[in-house]
């Protein structure tokens, strides 16, 4: 989806973002 992202800066913000979703999903499951 967003891995077009030109600057590598906004790749790192996109990386983050998944990371935290994914910690917020785990947290949910326990």
């Amino acid at each position: 989806m967003y891995f077009l992202v030109p600057s590598r800066l906004g790749l790192h913000v996109v990386v983050f973002t998944h990371l935290l979703d994914y910690y917020l999903q785990d947290t949910k499951m326990l």
